[in-house]
């Protein structure tokens, strides 16, 4: 990804020197802030939840969406198959060929995903993302561009997301094509898998950090269970299952009594602004990426 951006005259989205001076802009802080009140809101729901519940989940459907961007009508085999979705997913490691079928009939179960009309080669069983599902992408693409016009002004991103039908498709390709070499963010913060890896993990964080009077600042806030788990769509048994999973990790410090307290921890916020950060840096590569690519056809 590193050539990639410096290709566009972008920095590495990776590099530490880069990620540390964007978590110290002014407007970091509320462009967080941002960022997580509208990922929280447009994940309402136990079944939208069940789509992105981890980070193993979350990523089968990305790549579903990229092989399907890549789609060509002159070569039959290209697009997203069963096949080929195993094939990325297991290679990368993101899950055992048997969860990665699973979690494709969960998505077919929900009308996410659904067959494509048969071509001249029968045994070729293409599958589409929904219009549902491709609208929660554009949705979820909408609110990353949404916090970069706070941090990068005048990109344009938005007016070709608006204008542009296909420009979601570019991105998406460009997306798929870059992360597959791209760093693993857990390897620069470990404590991210904690959250990463157990159902409602990244939702209760987010929370979390929303709940402080600064994202980036720890500190104690009041989080009750039976009213969060309400507002998250999770169940109570599950809610207090993370809240563990997070103070094992070392991310939080969970002080019950009447009203449960948590203290949020530095590892915590600086986690999450690290992560976002990333995610950040590197949606603005795909994005400029996707536009050179537009810029290009014909």
């Amino acid at each position: 990804m590193q050539q990639a951006a410096a290709a566009l005259g972008l920095p590495d989205p990776d590099d530490e020197t880069t990620i540390r001076a964007l978590i110290a802009e002014p407007a970091y802080a509320a462009a967080t802030r941002h960022l997580l009140q509208r990922f929280l809101a447009i994940h309402d729901g136990w079944l939208v939840r069940k789509m992105f519940a981890d980070e193993s989940r979350f990523f089968i459907s990305i790549y579903a969406i990229w092989l399907h961007a890549t789609f060509d009508p002159a070569e039959p085999g290209s697009g997203l198959t069963l096949s080929r979705l195993v094939q990325q997913c297991t290679a990368l490691g993101i899950m055992a060929h048997g969860r990665v079928e699973a979690q494709v009939s969960v998505l077919r179960r929900s009308g996410r995903l659904v067959d494509a009309p048969t071509g001249p080669d029968r045994r070729i069983r293409r599958l589409v993302p929904s219009p549902q599902l491709e609208a929660e992408f554009r949705e979820r693409l909408r609110l990353h561009l949404e916090t970069l016009e706070m941090l990068r002004p005048g990109r344009g991103y938005m007016h070709c997301l608006d204008t542009d039908p296909e420009f979601f498709w570019a991105f998406q390709r460009q997306r798929g094509a870059m992360l597959r070499a791209a760093p693993d963010p857990r390897v620069r913060s470990p404590k991210l898998a904690a959250m990463a890896e157990i159902d409602g993990g990244f939702i209760v964080m987010a929370a979390l950090i929303l709940a402080l009077e600064s994202p980036l600042t720890p500190a104690e806030v009041a989080f009750p269970l039976t009213e969060q788990a309400a507002r998250l769509s999770l169940p109570r048994t599950q809610l207090a299952r993370v809240l563990e999973r997070l103070e094992e990790a070392g991310l939080i410090e969970n002080r019950p009594g009447r009203v449960r307290m948590v203290h949020v921890l530095p590892d915590a916020v600086r986690t999450m602004a690290t992560f976002q950060a990333v995610r950040l840096l590197r949606h603005d590569v795909f994005c400029a990426g996707a536009m050179a690519e537009r810029a290009g056809v014909g």
